[in-house]
């Protein structure tokens, strides 16, 4: 009597902990599930916020230049970004390149700025119009930094430089230079340019 009785507890424990184990399967089912629609309903708007902000930017870009330019030119470009303070978040330049402008646009976005168009909210884009080899130390030292950018070529290792025209606290070539070799660690014998840019400011 009593090996049967403990038979049928023991079956009714294990019957129990299959419940048990079921209904516990089912919550965590649903938990999960709950979670993940939870997730997928809050990330939604958010990344979709974040595909218009990114596709905007680009196009406005784009927009801007073709006003003037074609998308088939090909242009020397600077483009800088800055958040609703002011502050740059990144820039990016070219001195030469042999890719239409709507190429290059395209590379460069999404290399370099595509992450921060959530919190652009200034793009700058300066369009080179000229620019020209100086070998004239005094005649660079005398051109306004208000209407000439400075660009500087180490002839070794070919790493440049650039200070753009009309740039914050920059009131001469002196400055201009010394800064590009502090910024970025330019040192030896350099070829030196000026240049003269169109430039344009989009507010997004």
């Amino acid at each position: 009597m009593y090996s049967i009785q403990r038979y049928q507890s023991n079956s009714c424990i294990s019957f129990l902990f299959e419940y048990l184990k079921i209904k516990f399967s089912h919550l965590l089912w649903h938990t999960k599930n709950k979670y993940q629609y939870d997730v997928y309903r809050i990330m939604t708007p958010n990344i979709n916020s974040l595909i218009i902000w990114i596709t905007r930017m680009l196009d406005t870009i784009k927009k801007t230049l073709y006003e003037k330019h074609k998308p088939e030119d090909k242009k020397w470009i600077f483009i800088s970004i800055f958040d609703i303070n002011g502050h740059i978040i990144a820039s990016q330049w070219s001195l030469s390149t042999d890719l239409p402008l709507e190429n290059y646009l395209q590379q460069i976005y999404h290399q370099f700025f595509e992450q921060h168009a959530h919190i652009t909210k200034t793009i700058v884009i300066d369009i080179v119009q000229s620019i020209i080899e100086e070998t004239d130390i005094k005649n660079i030292l005398s051109l306004p930094t208000k209407e000439y950018g400075i660009c500087i070529v180490n002839t070794e290792t070919q790493q440049s430089g650039v200070i753009l025209p009309n740039t914050k606290d920059v009131n001469d070539v002196k400055t201009a230079l010394n800064l590009i070799k502090k910024k970025y660690g330019i040192s030896g014998n350099v070829q030196m340019y000026s240049f003269r840019t169109e430039r344009i400011t989009v507010e997004l």
